[in-house]
């Protein structure tokens, strides 16, 4: 994931199913021109990863489908941050 930085003109990005973990979103807050952005089924994150995206000021539009550890607390979260939430 380190490499990933690196793409910082990309608008859209698909991770679904790719085992990321919390620890693994850090090199993706840095990408300034995100917009989507696919986590479906990355089951090891948590809560507390995706809370970390709240920096991310270009991000419109997020897939969390799959996410068991995942909470309704944490969906609201995302919600407040005028996040759309794609199931």
């Amino acid at each position: 994931m380190r490499w990933i930085k690196d793409l910082s003109q990309i608008h859209n990005l698909n991770l679904s199913a790719c085992g990321l973990n919390d620890r693994g979103l850090e090199p993706i807050l840095s990408m300034r021109h995100l917009k989507t952005l696919d986590l479906s089924y990355c089951v090891r994150l948590t809560d507390i990863g995706i809370k970390k995206l709240s920096g991310m000021r270009n991000l419109q539009a997020i897939n969390l489908r799959g996410i068991p550890k995942l909470t309704q607390a944490g969906i609201r979260w995302i919600e407040r941050h005028n996040l759309t939430i794609m199931r």
